[in-house]
């Protein structure tokens, strides 16, 4: 889970880190990640990330932009229920669902 909500724009240098970092850990992320969800609350961001993930460089594994937390923990929480992981989907559930502000603790 990726909370980008404070976020407004990502440096070109810190585009140019991601980059460099999904193409070193893209055979790993293919073999370990069930996914990745990012929380974006501006339309303007979500629908660039969502153009950059579904039109001009698709993500390697699964991915999803969501608008609220609670969509995001959903989201994460469905992912590993598929993967069989029932009881770590219930804890991401119970221990991230019950915050709106994402915080834990």
């Amino acid at each position: 889970m990726i909370d980008m909500r404070l976020l407004r724009s990502l440096t070109s240098e810190q585009r140019e880190l991601q980059g460099a970092f999904m193409r070193q850990q893209g055979d790993l992320m293919r073999q370990w990640s069930m996914g990745i969800v990012t929380v974006i609350n501006s339309p303007a961001l979500a629908l660039v990330g969502r153009i950059l993930i579904h039109r001009i460089k698709p993500s390697i594994v699964p991915y999803s932009i969501q608008t609220s937390w609670q969509e995001a923990v959903s989201w994460a929480a469905d992912r590993l229920d598929a993967n069989g992981l029932g009881e770590h989907a219930w804890r991401v559930r119970q221990c991230l669902g019950s915050s709106s502000g994402g915080e834990v603790g």
